[in-house]
């Protein structure tokens, strides 16, 4: 679970959730063209070991196999974070059914998601809301005004919100 008591605010803990985003989406990529150089080479069953080279044919996927276990706890980590921010934007289940969306817009829910989780620039987030920068960002303001008012925890479990 997520400590949320580490966030001064939800601006901090959106940040922390994008460079999260970010991290998540370059160790996929690393570890993924490292699984590529291994290749598929399925000629034969013994080991082959290029003439005159010292060395264990599986240490690329030793060392990728390595790589993978201590990068995944903190993978884990960082979706932990991911899935909080999602659950104030969108309620508990992601359904558009709480949070932010429920609390002030879809677009309010919309301009943080494309900025803070799938870690695009200003000017694409304005293209996928369609609206300016400028108003993009006072969405998220509001956004993180209401956030910050009602707490984090409030707005993922829908406390004291009165519903029709």
């Amino acid at each position: 679970m997520v400590e949320t008591h580490r966030y001064v605010s939800a601006r901090d803990l959106f940040e922390a959730a994008r460079s999260a985003s970010k991290e998540n989406d370059r160790t996929s990529r690393m570890l993924a063209e490292m699984e590529e150089a291994e290749g598929l080479r399925g000629s034969g069953t013994g080991a082959h070991v290029a003439s005159g080279s010292i060395g264990d044919p599986m240490a690329r996927v030793d060392a990728r196999v390595d790589h993978e276990t201590a990068w995944h706890r903190r993978i884990e980590e960082n979706c932990e974070l991911i899935n909080l921010a999602s659950a104030m934007l969108y309620g508990r289940w992601y359904d558009g059914n709480g949070g932010i969306d429920v609390l002030l817009s879809g677009k309010h829910a919309d301009v943080l998601w494309w900025y803070y989780l799938a870690c695009e620039s200003w000017s694409v987030v304005a293209e996928k809301v369609g609206y300016s920068q400028q108003r993009c960002m006072q969405l998220r303001d509001e956004a993180f005004d209401t956030i910050d008012s009602y707490g984090v925890r409030r707005i993922v479990d829908g406390l004291g919100i009165a519903k029709d």
